[in-house]
């Protein structure tokens, strides 16, 4: 009976522990201000969180059977302890509390799922196989599109299809008579100027890009537009998916391998995002994975392989050029290692030697002739870089931007898939003599090319740029020593692949998904918007290396530092593991603590590298300000606390000029606070607060004290305090801090504006604002807020409505209170709104059935689709 209970006892440890961590990740934690490390201010998730989480652990058998499974989880809630801790232990609160907790459904599961699930659908068989890997690259595509689908066409995607535009409507390459007519129009709603640097010698002006990717979405895009252009570059994501995997598995005969390689290729942010973008870079992809394909398949079996594919290899690489210009680095290494490969084949005579080779080399012979002669008859020059004269600019931190490729924050592969690493091992792993000739190949190919692109500014990030968009083309070069890396992994070394291989699908998943893909368009600023919103408490940007925070010897001394932590700790797993672990539930375990635990090391080095204390508490500091009950944890301390938290901003971004924004903040629930600031010595400046880019709420001198009250009746989703003239931004400090917060819901003001009827702050992006009124778009519904200073509880609000150019149902709700209009085109009405709040505003909801475009009637350009206006 003692015996069962205490089994009983231990089975629960492990939900328990699971629980406890799921009510600490679902809770909200602050510090009392950015310099308190120690002085931790927590709200924690209701008890039914707690209890709901050790229920739904108690079904997963494994937490049963053995708890240490659950350990990793535990890490979400050491901010939550009343003991000393560093900095970096604030990184597990917001989203990022609940990497320990994926941490330990990995311990727990391992990868027994895949491995049936693989085995269910055939995954091992080499000629399913690549059909599946084909099918399930589509499928990645597919969701990636979908996803973005709001954002594009956008950066040089409307170019592109302006060159397709012109090679179908007028046959050439002349594209200043599409931008006139506006080809561009039923894809891009903007203005579109042509995309130049140098004329022609014909004085017409042809793109600064590459016809290739236009010439190829070229049939899709006259069957479909842009979904047929776009479906087109989403085949070609699918090829490269298929020839990645079977590369892979020809390099290795391991199909394990091969898909582990096919998902840390295809499983990138950069793979995915720039496979469904009318972008050369993924069509490129496509032409290095046939490339690839076909070296692989020459060295392992020089004989086997036909003229035909022979062919097909070579169109491919010799497309390539034609994608850009940067493209011919990886044509000319993938060229030289096939022909490397066609006269190391054993057992064939000379001559037949060199007939092959000729069969390789006639297409690119052609294709070459054509390239540069293409440059001459445009430019007078058969330098491929004509098009481009003028703004190249040689860059003398090379080495600092080859690293920046891999390692930045915003522009760095590895920042985004760290299970690429894994092919350095890889290649130095290649044992066999047809491997070797494949690893060093590709690495000698990516090599070559990262130089070159690093080598121009224009080819390095782009404004705003995606993940290490420039390496694209030469990922598919990192399958096979990925392959190799897998195949000579040991079972402890695998669970380190598999974990690496989880975070980077995570890092994906997160930028791919997070409103429609924000996240993976960066600007040169040093501050990668998915590592701020991880953690809201901790510094996250200034803990990763970033190419763009000071010099290039810092940055370099950034990298190596990170190096250095990551393998001390893989020293120190590899020891642990090899001499005391023998179970693998231990080892995975191991190896999910080893991830945890170097993130926070190398954080720490990055933080006093960087020379900051490792907090940027703002929005953490504002999420607690909407919470009931707040405790104050400090070590060796629990208490009830009122105190509110002294708010100063976030770190800003770098930037190249000066903004004038000395504080922005948010989002910033309703209520009251007092704005207060410091200034050095200088001249008056007058400071300005405002909703995100509206005009200001609030303006005052530095002159005229050191603090100011402001109400915030709607909150704001972005406070921000400016000052002009802007230079005078570097000399002053603010801080925020609340008075009264009141706990409205529906949202916060995204911008405000002063109208007759007072102060009208808007909660979404339904509303086209103007400085008399604002439009409630067409078939949506608008929420605002209208305030007036002074207003108290009972005022009522007469609103002022005029529809527009079509017949419209417009509904107005105010508390419970609802009034319907049916207006005519342009019909006018005044409706009286009820009782004031008790904070002497209105909170209303305003739907327009319908609307009207005034560029419908052809005397007007505006295309907005137009509802009810409110104003005078």
């Amino acid at each position: 009976m003692e015996a069962s209970y205490r089994t009983h006892l231990r089975s629960m440890v492990g939900p328990v522990c699971i629980g406890v961590s799921v009510w600490c990740a679902a809770g909200v934690l602050s510090v009392a201000s950015a310099d308190a490390v120690q002085a931790r201010l927590v709200s924690p998730a209701p008890w039914w969180v707690l209890l709901a989480g050790v229920v739904i652990a108690g079904l997963v058998p494994a937490w049963r059977r053995h708890p240490v499974t659950a350990l990793p989880a535990l890490m979400a809630s050491l901010p939550w302890w009343p003991i000393p801790l560093p900095a970096s232990a604030l990184i597990w609160t917001g989203p990022l509390a609940w990497a320990p907790i994926i941490a330990a459904v990995g311990a727990a599961s391992g990868s027994h799922l895949l491995g049936r699930l693989g085995r269910a659908l055939g995954a091992h068989a080499p000629q399913r196989a690549t059909w599946i890997a084909a099918a399930l690259t589509l499928l990645l595509g597919g969701l990636t599109l979908w996803s973005l689908a709001p954002r594009l066409p956008g950066g040089d995607e409307p170019h592109y299809l302006v060159i397709t535009q012109s090679l179908w409507l007028d046959g050439d390459l002349r594209i200043e008579n599409n931008h006139t007519r506006r080809d561009y129009a039923e894809y891009f709603g903007g203005t579109l100027r042509p995309d130049y640097i140098n004329r022609g010698q014909d004085r017409e002006i042809y793109s600064i890009h590459a016809p290739g990717v236009s010439a190829l979405v070229l049939p899709g895009f006259v069957l479909a537009g842009l979904v047929g252009a776009q479906l087109t570059i989403l085949l070609c994501l699918a090829v490269m998916g298929a020839f990645v995997w079977r590369a892979s598995w020809r390099a290795t005969d391991d199909a394990a391998a091969a898909w582990f390689a096919w998902a840390a290729v295809v499983g990138t942010a950069t793979s995915l995002l720039l496979g469904v973008m009318v972008f050369p870079d993924g069509p490129a992809a496509a032409a290095v994975a046939v490339g690839l394909y076909l070296l692989a398949r020459l060295a392992r079996d020089a004989h086997a392989v036909t003229v035909t594919q022979l062919v097909v290899g070579a169109t491919a690489l010799a497309f390539l050029p034609w994608l850009h210009t940067r493209f011919a680095l990886l044509a000319a290494g993938l060229g030289a290692s096939i022909v490397a490969a066609l006269w190391l084949a054993p057992g064939r005579p000379r001559a037949q030697r060199w007939r092959r080779t000729w069969q390789f080399l006639s297409v690119p012979a052609v294709s070459a002739v054509g390239w540069f002669l293409s440059f001459w008859l445009i430019y007078g020059s058969v330098d491929p870089r004509a098009p481009y004269r003028g703004a190249e600019s040689l860059r003398e931190w090379i080495w600092g931007a080859v690293a920046g490729l891999f390692a930045d924050q915003q522009f760095g592969l590895l920042a985004f898939s760290p299970v690429v690493i894994a092919a350095v091992i890889g290649a130095c792993r290649a044992a066999t003599r047809p491997v070797r000739l494949v690893c060093v190949a590709s690495v000698v190919s990516v090599v070559g090319y990262t130089i070159a692109v690093a080598s121009y500014h224009m080819w390095w990030a782009g404004l705003p740029g995606l993940p290490a968009r420039f390496l694209t083309a030469a990922l598919p070069l990192l399958a096979v020593p990925l392959a190799v890396g897998w195949r000579k992994a040991t079972s402890g070394g695998r669970a380190v692949l598999l974990a690496l291989l989880s975070v980077s699908w995570l890092i994906t998943a997160l930028v791919i998904a997070h409103d429609h893909g924000a996240f993976a368009f960066n600007y040169r600023d040093g501050q990668a918007a998915w590592l701020e919103w991880l953690s809201p408490v901790a510094n996250l940007p200034r803990a990763w290396p970033s190419f763009f925070w000071g010099t290039e010897g810092a940055f370099l001394a950034h990298v190596g530092i990170w190096i250095a932590v990551w393998a001390v700790g893989w020293v120190a797993l590899r020891a642990l593991v090899r001499r005391h672990v023998e179970r693998a539930d231990i080892g995975r375990v191991a190896v999910a603590v080893w991830l945890l635990v170097c993130v926070m090391g190398s954080a720490e080095a990055g933080w006093w590298l960087t020379g900051v204390n490792g907090l940027d508490p703002a929005r953490s500091q504002l999420a607690l300000l909407q919470r009931d009950r707040t405790w104050r944890v400090a070590p060796g301390a629990v208490s009830q606390s009122s105190a509110a938290p002294v708010i100063r901003p976030d770190e800003a971004p770098l930037s190249d000029r000066p903004t004038g924004v000395v504080m922005a903040v948010g989002p910033v629930p309703a209520g009251s606070y007092r704005v207060e600031w410091t200034a050095d010595d200088g001249p008056p400046a007058q400071l300005s607060a405002r909703v995100g880019r509206s005009a200001p709420l609030f303006a005052w001198l530095t002159t005229d004290g050191s603090a100011q009250d402001v109400v915030l009746p709607a909150g704001a989703a972005v406070l921000s305090l400016q000052v002009e003239p802007v230079e005078a931004a570097a000399r002053i400090a603010a801080r925020l801090i609340p008075l009264e917060v009141h706990r409205r819901t529906g949202g916060t003001a995204r911008a405000s504006a002063d109208y007759a009827d007072g102060r009208t702050y808007f909660l979404d992006d339904n509303v086209f604002v103007e400085p008399a009124g604002y439009w409630v778009r067409g078939g949506r519904q608008a929420h605002v807020i209208v305030w007036r200073s002074g207003a108290v509880a009972g005022t009522r609000l007469p609103l002022s409505l005029r529809n527009g150019g079509a017949a419209n149902v417009v509904t107005i709700r105010v508390d419970g209170w609802s009034h319907t209009l049916n207006l005519e085109p342009w019909q006018e009405a005044m409706v009286e709104l009820p009782h004031a709040d008790a904070l002497g505003s209105w909170p209303l909801t305003i739907h327009s059935a319908s609307g009207f475009q005034p560029s419908a009637s052809g005397d007007s350009q505006d295309t907005r689709y137009l509802g009810v206006w409110v104003g005078r």
